[in-house]
């Protein structure tokens, strides 16, 4: 009798610490991981700077289901460039009649770049006046408000293609059995 009291102290100790153990490593890990994005959200956010007022005067409000739209702009930027939008995707999400649309502005549509004044290809934008030039043209351009915008830099030493991580002068086959999906380089 007296062993088996010891045995279940034993028992509730030990489980004890093992809990303990596991919320402390929890709560320890769930920090580190939101420092690490607080840090990257701070290092990647640049605030726009729009040459006109956005079309949207009031806050955007989800209790009001208003339409929310996205900005996605691929760019290839390079040290000491300004760069050029290589992609404008328009992605807006309504959920008054549960729809998402996306449109793709082709790079070379003419359109009035505002900033600026004149007529010009729509990717020029981004060279130049940045992200603001560029959500204004595409507001202007589309006569809808852009609520944010996402900018991807395309121009980076290495591709990652399905998970993995080539560098850009890499060409052939990966796996080599395949023929079709070939990576050149350039």
């Amino acid at each position: 009798m007296r062993y088996e009291r010891k045995k279940i102290r034993w028992i509730g100790i030990i489980l004890s610490i093992v809990l303990i153990v596991s919320f402390g490593s929890f709560y320890v890990y769930r920090h580190f991981m939101y420092q690490q994005l607080k840090q990257t959200a701070e290092q990647i956010h640049e605030p726009m700077k729009r040459p006109v007022p956005n079309k949207r005067p009031q806050p955007i409000s989800l209790k009001k289901q208003t339409p929310i739209s996205f900005l996605f702009i691929g760019v290839d930027e390079r040290k000491g460039d300004h760069g050029r939008a290589d992609s404008l995707i328009v992605v807006t999400v309504n959920p008054n009649q549960p729809s998402v649309k996306m449109v793709s502005i082709p790079r070379d549509t003419r359109t009035v770049v505002v900033g600026k004044g004149k007529r010009d290809k729509i990717n020029h934008s981004y060279a130049f006046g940045g992200v603001g030039m560029t959500v204004a043209t595409v507001e202007r351009f589309l006569d809808i408000p852009i609520d944010y915008y996402v900018k991807v830099n395309v121009n980076y030493p290495t591709t990652k293609v399905v998970g993995l991580q080539l560098p850009r002068s890499a060409s052939g086959c990966y796996p080599p059995s395949f023929t079709w999906g070939c990576i050149r380089a350039g």
